[in-house]
């Protein structure tokens, strides 16, 4: 006949301590991009049936602008 007890388990395996986690990985960078390339690819995209863009992520850089013709090819 077989006896089992309860109780503590002094063995070394219960006393093993876990690993801790790696810390999570950081947020990605936010992509780079041209303000005025975005304005104009959004324009030539655009229909009835177009989606939303998402956008909050971007890091727009104004590279136009002191280009005061940087949006002229919208008004042909």
């Amino acid at each position: 006949m077989t006896k089992v007890y309860g109780g503590n388990n002094n063995n070394a395996s219960s006393n093993a301590q876990m690993p801790e986690p790696p810390p999570p990985s950081p947020p990605p960078a936010p992509q780079q991009q041209d303000f005025t390339v975005l304005v104009l690819e959004l324009f030539a995209a655009t229909t009835d049936k177009s989606e939303p863009l998402q956008i909050n992520d971007l890091n727009l850089v104004f590279a136009d602008q002191d280009n005061p013709a940087a949006f002229d090819g919208l008004l042909q």
